[in-house]
Formats: structure tokens, sequence, C-alpha cells
């Protein structure tokens, strides 16, 4: 080997040899700091479901956003799924020709202009005072007019719009009469309806509910006692009938009727009712507490399975009245801000505070009461360290009935009629 081709061996080993270290260094993690920046450096992954999620959200807030202008969103039912139902309103809409139009402009915005994700619109409409109709609009008919398939006239044709009957009319008067809060209207439509339909226990659950809703306690429970010699296990009904025994101050017939609740409960025989044994239990445990029955009440307390914000409500008065009035407040200052029953929460909170001395605490918790709650608050006047100018009577300084008095509302099912096995409380 000459000179030469010795120099060429030599310089070959030594790139060799730099080779090798490299990947020898690299192999436990050291590298050229210019490899390396070049190595971390990565596209930014894309969330393609994240971007899906804000665009169908857009695009629902702006489906919802027309739709307030069109119809009112009290009327809505069920926006979420692929079918909305709609109630129409409108003093320009004199007949089935003036219906269609409206509805093929309310289906090419939904369908086409905002790309809504409903399949198809379900509309009920009043002509006049007594006349109601109501059809449906598929986008898949809607597509077909909008590439020319199908003509005008027979876009209209496949809404199916038809008239009700005179029971259905009624029916459907009614619903509305609920939706609006018109309670003596309401009252008299299911009178009517009940005329055609004697048997009806459906509505005749209703008409209690109703008297319910207008305070009217003492017929609603002669109205359920006559329910339930038509069906006595029925689970509203009993629910309901103890509630209007409470209100009354029957107390221990309010009890023996959530005892037999408790007891149709258990056998399952009611396997419809949203009523589950916790909410049994919560209103012995406030009828007890009315009644001054403190070791009654703890003993349903004890068998409360879920601590919703209404049984801390419950536990809280429990403690006052054992005089454990610091654990109380502790307990209600724990419920969320925006609890339904806040009021509630402040006006006992109110009454901790001043049984603690904590009256600079019991004054900011009423100020915040008389915004939000001004009769409520004036039921405090009579603590003159508040320095409250009264205006009402109070008419007691613990829990009310309030905690469940709330508008009693029968859900409808998918056919449009109300169904009496699903309470709203």
């Amino acid at each position: 080997m000459n000179k030469k081709n010795i120099t060429y061996f030599i310089l070959f080993c030594f790139v060799c040899s730099f080779s090798s270290c490299a990947s020898f260094w690299s192999f436990f993690g050291i590298e050229d700091q210019d490899d390396k920046s070049q190595m971390t450096v990565k596209e930014p992954r894309i969330d393609h479901a994240k971007l899906l999620r804000e665009k169908e959200a857009k695009i629902n807030k702006k489906c919802m956003d027309y739709l307030k202008e069109k119809v009112d969103l009290k009327k809505i039912e069920n926006p979420d799924v692929r079918t909305l139902q709609v109630f129409v309103k409108n003093e320009l809409i004199k007949d089935d020709l003036s219906l269609s139009k409206w509805v093929s402009e309310l289906s090419q915005d939904l369908f086409q202009a905002h790309d809504c994700r409903w399949d198809s619109i379900k509309f009920e409409a009043r002509l006049n005072q007594e006349s109601y109709h109501y059809g449906v609009s598929k986008k898949a008919d809607f597509n077909l007019y909008n590439i020319k398939k199908i003509s005008l006239p027979e876009w209209y044709r496949r809404f199916e719009i038809k008239k009700l009957d005179n029971i259905n009319s009624i029916k459907a008067r009614f619903k509305e009469a609920r939706y609006l809060g018109d309670l003596t209207l309401a009252l008299k439509l299911v009178d009517q309806i009940l005329e055609q339909q004697i048997q009806s226990l459906e509505y005749k659950i209703i008409r209690n509910n109703i008297l319910l809703d207008q305070e009217m306690y003492h017929e609603a429970i002669l109205g359920y006692q006559d329910l339930l010699t038509w069906t006595s296990d029925n689970a509203i009904i009993l629910y309901n009938l103890a509630y209007a025994l409470k209100a009354v101050g029957r107390y221990d017939a309010a009890i023996t009727i959530y005892k037999k609740l408790e007891r149709v409960i258990t056998s399952q025989s009611n396997k419809t009712a949203t009523i589950n044994k916790d909410d049994v239990y919560l209103q012995i445990v406030e009828v007890y507490l009315k009644n001054n029955q403190i070791e009654l009440a703890k003993i349903y307390f004890d068998q409360v399975v879920i601590q919703t914000d209404y049984y801390n409500i419950l536990f809280a008065i429990y403690l006052r009245r054992i005089d454990d009035s610091k654990r109380a407040l502790t307990i209600l200052s724990q419920i969320p801000q925006d609890s339904e029953f806040t009021p509630l929460i402040l006006y006992n909170s109110i009454l901790l505070q001043l049984d603690l001395k904590e009256q600079p605490s019991a004054r900011e918790s009423l100020m915040q009461l008389k915004l939000i709650e001004p009769e409520m608050a004036a039921e405090l006047a009579f603590l003159k360290v508040l320095d409250i100018e009264p205006e009402l009577t109070p008419v007691n300084t613990e829990l009310e009935s309030e905690l469940t008095k709330e508008s009693i509302e029968e859900p409808e099912n998918e056919a449009g009629e109300w169904n009496e096995s699903q309470p709203l409380f």
C-alpha cells in the first residue's frame, strides 16, 4: 500500500468513527443542538372533532336565534332532537294556503339557509278561535323540491295539512292555555274535554292538577280522593293528594298517603312514575318538621340516599331545631349560589345568623333576599334588629311549603297527548 492510499484509508476510518460516535451519543439522548431543534419541530395536531363540535354549536345558535324571531320559544318542543315541533301563531295565516306558504319559508330557512340539524318540522297552527290545523314538513321533500324533482303544489301537498276535529281542537286550545299560564281558561277547556271523554282518567288527573296550581286545595283533595276509587296505586295521584293535604295542615293524613306511596314504589307496581323513595322520604321529613316531630323526621333523614339541595335545606332546619345553628349555617353556605332554592336558603340563613349574633351577615343576606324575593324579605319585618320597614305580616319563621310548591305540569308524550305518568315537581 503506497503512501497516498494509506492517507485515504485513515480519512475513511475517521469519517466512519465520527458517524458511529454520533449514533452512540444519540442513543443516550445526546444530540447535536441543530439536529435536536429540527427533530422537535412538529406540525400542530388538528382536533377535527372539536372543530366539528364548535361548528355545530354555531349552527345551533344561529338556528335558535332565527326561531326566536319566527315563533315563541315557549311553543318550541324538543329542540334538541331530529324532529322540531312548533306551534304557529301568525295573524297573516288565514287558511291552508297561507299556512303552507309560511311553512315553506320556514323550511327553506331552516333546511337550507341556516343548515339546521332537523330532519322534519311538525307544526300546529290556529287559524281562528276554533280551527286548529297540523302537518309536517320533511327535509327530504324540500330537497326534492329544491332540485326541481317535485313542483311547489306537490311540496305543499306533502305537508299533509289537516284540520283537527272538535275534541282535538279543544285539546289544542287547552295546551295553548297551559303554555300561556291561563289556568282559568285551561280549567274551562278541560271541563269541555271531560264532557266528551267522561271516562278519561288522564284529564281527570290534569283537572285536579290545575286546581292544585290555583291553590284550590280542598277541591283538589276531593278530586284526588275520587280518583283513588278508580285506581288506588297511581303514584302521581297519591303524591299530589298528600301535597294538598300537607298544604291545608292535615299532616297525619298526608303522612298516611306518603307511606302508602312508599309501598307503591317499593312494590314497583307503578314502573313508569319518576317519583322515587328519596322524594317521598323528604316530603315526610318536611311534614314532621312542620308538625315539630323532630325525632320522626330524623328517622326518615337517615333513609335518604342522595343528598340534594332540598335535603340540605331541610337538614339545616332540623339542626336549628336541635340548637345546632352553627352547623346548620355551614350546610346552607355550601349549597351552590345558583340553586333554585336560593331565596329559601337566604331566608333561613338570616335566622341562623341572628341565632349566632352575626347581625352584619344577616343584614347582607337580607339585602340579597330583598333583590330577588322582596315579599319573602318583608316577612322578616318583625326582626327590628335588621331595620326593615314592615310591609307584610310574617307568616312563619321557618321553612314553608314553597320548597315543593312549584307549578305542576303534565309533560307530553310523542303523540302530543298529556302523559299523566311523568310529573314535574
